[in-house]
């Protein structure tokens, strides 16, 4: 992953497109460039432009842009062992959050279901950008 500055003149990683994740380990540093704001929007952005005809397709469409076939195998969403072989989990990934976070203000009791299932609460840490309506 290259790195760039963001509008605040900070180095971050730009965003990989296209199957840049090539491992388990560029998976978990990717994760990790997510928990910078710019990171995060950029693939939340991404990922709406990406489109799907059901919350199923989209999610396909997402991961098999961002996730090489190696890394789909190594992935299942608890990160429990299968065959023997431990695998990584994407329940608690963020790049799980961003991709679900485009359902948010589209279906928003669609987003609390996926929110639940994910064992989170109804707030998403990331969103910055909501209205007070008070």
């Amino acid at each position: 992953m290259d790195s760039q500055e963001n509008c605040n003149g900070k180095e971050t990683q730009s965003v990989p497109e296209n199957k840049d994740i090539e491992t388990v380990d560029d998976l978990i540093n990717f994760e990790e460039s997510l928990k910078e704001p710019d990171n995060y929007y950029a693939v939340v952005n991404y990922v709406r432009l990406l489109g799907g005809g059901s919350l199923s397709d989209a999610v396909k469409r997402a991961w098999s842009t961002y996730f090489s076939l190696k890394v789909k195998v190594s992935c299942n969403w608890r990160g429990k062992p299968r065959k023997r072989i431990q695998k990584h989990g994407l329940q608690k990934s963020l790049l799980t959050e961003a991709i679900f976070s485009n359902i948010m203000k589209s279906a928003p009791e669609l987003f609390q279901r996926i929110q639940h299932s994910l064992g989170r609460d109804s707030s998403v840490t990331h969103d910055n950008n909501e209205e007070d309506s008070g």
